[in-house]
């Protein structure tokens, strides 16, 4: 009989795909602050996922991960795309492609 460990935050179903595959999952209900370490350690993997296929699959992933992050910290979805648009609004987004290379004081 062989094991793999894992200790990482997985999705919903995952479980019982493994029943289904007939191998027994063993799962445990993280706590708050372990569960928050958790989904920012699953955000570094989605993320470094992305990086290393470039599959846009994996930005689903990674919005999963953001929204159950925004979940964690009382934010309702409608919340979240006000203080995106918002923010957008303020900032702007990344339509432009713009890079910041210096920036240097005005003289006189």
């Amino acid at each position: 009989m062989s094991e793999k460990h894992y200790n990482k935050l997985i999705r919903d179903n995952i479980p019982d795909i493994i029943k289904n595959a007939g191998k027994e999952p063993h799962v445990y209900v993280a706590e708050s602050k372990e569960y928050h370490e958790k989904l920012l350690e699953k955000l570094h993997e989605e993320i470094n996922e992305y990086q290393e296929s470039q599959n846009p699959e994996e930005l689903a992933d990674i919005m999963e991960v953001i929204e159950a992050l925004t979940a964690y910290h009382g934010v309702d979805s409608n919340t979240f795309k006000s203080l995106k648009e918002t923010k957008k609004q303020k900032n702007g987004g990344f339509e432009k492609r713009l890079v910041l290379t210096k920036v240097t004081d005005k003289e006189g």
